[in-house]
């Protein structure tokens, strides 16, 4: 899996930081706060959206007064302190250092606003062991496209070839597939995917041998 790799691009929300349950008490919270009641459709269709996808059509869905640059805001300033207190997922910190152990380099790239995601990995110690964070709102273009991951590939100095990306959503792992790096999914649903390796945590790729 890591032969020939020198760097690895990391995602953040559900893939290193277990922020599921996170995401699902500010969404009932915000919800409620605004008189409204999800539907199970809303709640599947927003589970693999961007933000911005996600207050746009939360916008459409319940026939908001408020526009998406509202809601975004709205999101962000529940979830701000939030992420100073969510912890990473079984194994996260385990392979970041099985990593940094054979030199790979680590970069972050992530839909969060820099201020949490860089909250988050403080919070947690971890981080000292990455060279970079990219997030998207800089690149300007969301995981449909591939910006982030080749600015993280290229604060890193290095090739895409010589890179992995470490995704949860499939949006991010078809643009990653498309723009022709490595992918590992983390997902723990079954199910079709374009990533060349799917696992259900840190934990277990672990316990694969891998060689570097």
């Amino acid at each position: 899996m890591l032969e020939g790799v020198r760097g690895a691009i990391f995602d953040l929300d559900g893939t290193l930081l277990d922020t599921a349950s996170l995401w699902n008490k500010l969404d009932a919270e915000f919800l409620s706060n605004h008189g409204l009641v999800p539907s199970s459709e809303y709640l599947e269709r927003i589970d693999n959206m961007s933000f911005r996808e996600a207050a746009e059509y939360t916008v459409s869905h319940f026939s908001m007064s408020e526009n998406a640059d509202e809601i975004l805001a709205e999101w962000k300033f529940m979830a701000r302190k939030e992420y100073a207190k969510v912890k990473l997922k079984d194994g996260s910190r385990d392979f970041l250092l099985f990593l940094k152990e054979r030199s790979v380099n680590l970069a972050v790239a992530t839909d969060l606003a820099r201020e949490d995601a860089e909250n988050a990995l403080k919070a947690n110690d971890v981080f000292h062991l990455f060279q970079t964070v990219i997030t998207t709102e800089e690149c300007g273009r969301d995981k449909h496209y591939p910006d982030v991951y080749l600015q993280a590939a290229a604060a890193l100095s290095l090739k895409i070839s010589e890179c992995i990306v470490f995704e949860d959503q499939a949006m991010g792992i078809e643009s990653a597939c498309k723009a022709g790096f490595r992918t590992v999914q983390i997902s723990e649903r079954n199910g079709e995917s374009p990533a060349d390796y799917i696992i259900s945590s840190f934990t277990e790729l672990l316990g694969i041998r891998m060689d570097v």
